[in-house]
């Protein structure tokens, strides 16, 4: 009945939760008024009095009604601003948190799986607590006072209604012991079949090219297979508890009314008490018949609670320590160091760096070269403690990075990668993802660096036009762009370029080199890059092979050297 996980998030709104139950109550008393002037008007008629007593009740019974819309109006007005509160804080301690797993986690969990925890799940608690909350108190209290006053009228009714409530409510505890588990499953095939939904929507281009529709629609039939049979087991489980409290409810009203005809008979009851019995028996399990109705609700609430709490328990790959420093000052152009790195993912076949040890002095710019695989982008992920390293350590502008708080190190950093990810939106919006409080001459003066403003401007909203999802109606050049303009906005004092412009056509890579060189200027810059012909003008380039620095050296004392590099550049020259 009382789910003390999802109790724990009441706190700081008992006294809302109160005032439902008083409102509930006054509900109920509404109910019980109007049954006892339903019960003084049959009495009337029964007894061929004159139908002129019964003009008063039938008045006051149409003010109850009214007085019920407006008490029940408010009451929905009320739960829903409670619980709505409840919910945004729920989800945005959910969010931050999944910030703090970072995209580690998402490597190794599906976007479609996780994403119910932000949204489905979280909404899922409205059953729980705008509704069965309340109501438990609400039954408890509205249902007492009713058997309470008919025990007054006729003891032997009075303890028949006391004694089907236990009945009543232990129905619901008989499926309580398995619908828990029940609803998880509902929850876990209903995450599952989301992600492989998400997966084809995103990859309908290649379904349709390699002709797989019907193989995955197939797919996803048997999974929606999966989430139906989970659902309709939750629900037998749920129907059979209801169905028991039905036969409760039914039962006790019926044995209620049977006693009292019989004590009628009898001559041991007046008529009109006999109509009072008649309506408030059924109105003491009005409150149990609601609170039937909110069952199922607030076990899937549980179950989803369940869900969030078992997510809220993932440790990050990345501990931020205990109270890191924040620097009073940053410094300008921050040197970097690699000293000993040694790095593997989370159930890795094999080390991604090992023993990486080079270093980027103040406004130098230092590329990272090796084939895929060599550990150019994992050198990225730990600059920004999306990971720590197993041991080793990395320093920037002379401390360890981990005794910079996670905020302040990242505000150090930028990066344009590859794969730039544009939020759906307009352009002017994922500019200032960057600089939430950029002016539109900051703007335009960012997108001018990198090449951008022209574009911008031959569209008809400009910088209020819409991209798309992850910026579909976007070329990839001018995507790049975009991400250029974005880091000049930031305006950190460390840029990293990681394969910047490897997937941009040869019309759009120089407008973007000649972004880039102004984005680089007075910058320490880690430039990571698979077409060799970029890095030329490095001061310095580091060679990986199977994640340790194999060379160190400018391009012309690579090249004389013939070693790594020199194999890498020929190696691409024979692919041209």
């Amino acid at each position: 009945m009382f789910n003390s996980p999802l109790l724990k998030l009441t706190r700081g709104y008992r006294l809302q939760i109160a005032g439902l139950v008083v409102l509930g109550l006054l509900v109920t008393t509404t109910y019980v008024a109007q049954a006892l002037l339903v019960a003084q008007v049959l009495t009337t008629i029964l007894n061929g009095q004159d139908w002129g007593g019964v003009m008063v009740p039938l008045v006051l019974i149409l003010v109850l009604i009214a007085v019920r819309a407006g008490l029940v109006w408010l009451r929905e007005v009320a739960s829903k601003t409670m619980v709505e509160n409840i919910k945004a804080a729920v989800r945005q301690e959910v969010f931050a948190h999944l910030l703090d797993l970072g995209p580690g986690y998402m490597q190794g969990n599906r976007t479609g799986e996780v994403q119910p925890v932000l949204v489905d799940k979280i909404e899922a608690l409205d059953g729980y607590l705008a509704s069965y909350l309340p109501q438990v108190f609400i039954t408890l209290l509205g249902s007492l006072a009713i058997g309470v006053y008919l025990l007054t009228i006729d003891w032997l009714v009075g303890l028949v209604v006391f004694a089907f409530m236990p009945v009543v409510l232990l129905s619901q505890n008989w499926s309580k012991l398995v619908q828990g588990e029940k609803g998880r499953a509902v929850f876990a095939a209903f995450g599952s079949l989301k992600g492989d939904f998400i997966d084809n929507i995103q990859g309908m281009t290649t379904l349709k090219a390699f002709g797989a529709s019907q193989q995955q629609g197939e797919f996803l039939k048997k999974k929606s297979h999966r989430l139906y049979k989970a659902t309709i087991s939750n629900l037998t489980v749920s129907t059979w508890g209801s169905s028991i409290m039905g036969l409760a409810i039914s039962g006790g009203t019926a044995l209620v009314i049977g006693i009292g005809a019989l004590h009628l008979a009898a001559g041991q009851l007046a008529l009109s008490q006999l109509m009072i019995i008649l309506f408030l028996s059924s109105e003491a399990f009005r409150p149990v018949t609601d609170l039937a109705r909110y069952w199922h609700a607030s076990y899937s609430a549980a179950a989803a609670y369940d869900s969030i709490q078992e997510f809220m328990g993932t440790a990050p790959d990345v501990n931020p320590g205990i109270a890191p420093v924040v620097p009073q000052s940053l410094p300008g152009q921050p040197e970097i160091s690699f000293k000993q790195v040694r790095f593997s993912y989370q159930g890795g076949h094999r080390t991604a760096l090992q023993n990486l040890s080079f270093e980027v002095g103040p406004g130098e710019t230092v590329a990272l070269v090796g084939r895929s695989g060599a550990g150019k982008s994992t050198v990225v992920s730990l600059l920004l403690r999306f990971f720590d390293p197993q041991s080793g350590e990395i320093t920037l502008g002379g401390k360890s990075i981990k005794d910079y708080d996670l905020a302040t190190l990242r505000s150090m950093l930028t990066v344009v990668a590859q794969d730039t990810y544009l939020f759906y939106g307009t352009i002017a919006d994922n500019l200032r993802m960057a600089k939430p409080d950029a002016t539109q001459s900051e703007l335009e003066t960012a997108a001018r660096a990198a090449n951008a403003h022209d574009f911008i401007m031959a569209r008809s909203e400009g910088y209020n036009t819409m991209i798309g999802e992850r910026g579909a109606k976007l070329s990839g050049g001018e995507r790049q762009r975009l991400a250029i303009a974005r880091a000049l906005l930031k305006n950190a004092p460390v840029l990293i370029l990681d394969e910047a412009t490897s997937s941009v056509d040869g019309a759009s890579e120089a407008a973007i080199q000649q972004a880039l060189e102004r984005l680089i200027a007075g910058r320490t810059t880690i430039l990571i890059a698979h077409r060799l012909s970029t890095v030329i003008k490095a001061d310095r380039i580091v060679v990986l092979e199977n994640g340790a620095a194999v060379e160190t050296g400018r391009h012309s004392e690579l090249l004389d050297r013939r070693n790594a590099y020199a194999r890498l550049v020929a190696a691409q020259q024979e692919m041209v």
